[in-house]
C-alpha cells in the first residue's frame, strides 16, 4: 500500500492511498490516478511498488516526466524525498508502513 500526493499548479494538493502494487497516471478517466490537464497524455506514466521500492516509468507519453529536474527516459528506482513532475503536477509518494 502507497500513499501519492499530488500538489496542483495552485498549491492546493491531495493524497489517494493505494492498496495495489501498481498504478497508471495520465488523463484518461479509466487511469487509477487521474490529472486533469491538456499537457498530461491519456496514459502517461506507471508507478509500481516492488520489494519495498518505487519504479516510475513513462507509458510514451508526449511531454514527459521529469524527477528532480531530470527527464525519466526509462524505468527507474525512485527512493528518498523527490520531486516528480508530471505536465504542472507535482507527485510524491510514500509506503504506508502497518
Amino acid at each position: 500500500m502507497f500513499v501519492v500526493t499530488v500538489t496542483e499548479p495552485d498549491g492546493a494538493y491531495y493524497s489517494r492511498v493505494f492498496s495495489g502494487d501498481s498504478i497508471i497516471i495520465g488523463r484518461n478517466q479509466e487511469c487509477d490516478l487521474v490529472l486533469s490537464d491538456g499537457n498530461v497524455s491519456g496514459i502517461h506514466a506507471k508507478l509500481s511498488l516492488r520489494d519495498g521500492k518505487f519504479i516510475l516509468g513513462d507509458m510514451g507519453s508526449t511531454n514527459g516526466i521529469y524527477v528532480n529536474g531530470r527527464v525519466v527516459d526509462a524505468p527507474m528506482v525512485i527512493d528518498g524525498p523527490n520531486k516528480i513532475h508530471i505536465a504542472v503536477f507535482l507527485l510524491s509518494v510514500s509506503q504506508v508502513r502497518d
